[in-house]
Formats: structure tokens, C-alpha cells, sequence
């Protein structure tokens, strides 16, 4: 089903905005089991507020800005979860690999360990919270 904005008093984006706000409410009204759907008389009957045209314009241009803005803290959280998991593989790596620098510390401080990969970590951090003393945290 096709909806049409023919008055030109109303913004196709403002009303691109409500339809998707109303997404729960189209949902909650859908009928049939096999290939649920909504009746058109369920959209003819769906009302919502119409502001003035310009306010209509100023709610789309706010709406995009924060969806960029959001967009841009996505990319950001992806970026930083990779910094995060090169900077966990590397600090593994020295230490548990003998030789993994060219200032290598004492071979006391060298920590023999079967934790090597990132999501190690998970595991030595659920162990070290079950258990009494550090020295239950590492396999025998």
C-alpha cells in the first residue's frame, strides 16, 4: 500500500517520520498467520498531529542532524572496539611471549599462561570471580 501526501501544507519527510514512529502501533494491528499484513482501513484510520509547514521542516532537519550524529557515535563505538581488541591482543602478547620486545623485562616478570587471545580475558576474569585466591585462576 502506497501512501500519497497530495496537500501542500505537508512534508513528505515529517510524514516519512510519523509512519515510522507508528511502526509499533501498525505492528500490534496486523492480522493473518501465514503472511501477516495491515488492512488499509487500519492506515486510513491512523491519525497523528500536523504542526505548521515550516515546524515540519525544522522536526525532519533536527531528526536528520541527530540520525547523523548517531551514525557518527556508531562509527566512533566500532573504531574504539578495535583500538580495544589490538591493544588486549598486544598487551598478551608481551606478556606472555618470551623475546615479544626489544627491551625485554627480568624473565621473573614473564607470565607463562594459557591466555593468549582477547576473548581469554572473559574467561580468566569469570574464574578470577569464582574463585577464592589467584592461584585458582590458572589450569593446572
Amino acid at each position: 500500500m502506497a501512501v500519497r501526501v497530495t496537500d501542500a501544507d505537508t512534508d513528505t519527510g515529517f510524514v516519512h517520520l510519523c509512519l515510522r514512529a507508528a511502526a509499533a502501533h501498525f505492528q500490534n494491528v496486523m492480522v493473518g498467520s501465514a503472511i501477516p499484513g495491515i488492512s488499509r482501513e487500519d492506515v486510513l484510520d491512523f491519525k497523528f498531529c500536523l504542526p505548521p509547514l515550516a515546524e515540519q521542516r525544522r522536526i525532519v532537519a533536527k531528526v536528520e542532524e541527530l540520525m547523523g550524529l548517531c551514525d557518527a557515535l556508531e562509527a566512533a563505538q566500532r573504531e574504539w572496539e578495535a583500538v580495544r581488541t589490538r591493544l588486549r591482543t598486544s598487551a598478551l602478547h608481551q606478556l606472555t611471549e618470551p623475546g615479544s620486545d626489544s627491551n625485554p623485562p627480568p624473565s621473573s616478570s614473564r607470565i607463562s599462561w594459557p591466555y593468549h587471545e582477547p576473548e581469554d580475558l572473559a574467561l580468566l576474569r569469570h574464574r578470577f570471580s569464582n574463585s577464592q585466591s589467584p592461584a585458582d585462576c590458572w589450569p593446572v
